[in-house]
């Protein structure tokens, strides 16, 4: 709770975007010590999704529909800056499994 605190806080004094592209890497890290490595939490989550809606779903996919829910809340909710942050954090997730696993 501490650490949720401290990054709102930081959210809310942040000015640019450079600070908020550094925050954002600064929870993706903490949340991997929290939530274990992203590309097995993405892989395995689309798993799950891709049984549970008969259809594939990828990694990259998880990590975009999950930046959706946040832009969601952030439009019908109040405002909490941790949302458009996990936007960011979500987005650069995406980007790196592109890099992991496109094929040139």
């Amino acid at each position: 709770l501490a650490r949720l605190c401290r990054n709102l806080s930081m959210t809310s004094r942040m000015t640019s975007p450079a600070e908020i592209l550094r925050n954002a890497a600064s929870v993706v890290s903490e949340r991997e010590d929290t939530h274990g490595d992203w590309r097995v939490c993405m892989d395995t989550t689309a798993a799950m999704w891709s049984l549970y809606l008969g259809v594939p779903v990828n990694g990259k996919q998880v990590a975009l529909l999950n930046a959706l829910q946040k832009i969601v809340r952030d439009a019908v909710g109040n405002n909490n800056p941790d949302d458009t942050l996990d936007v960011t954090g979500y987005g650069s997730i995406a980007a790196a499994w592109d890099a992991q696993n496109t094929v040139e």
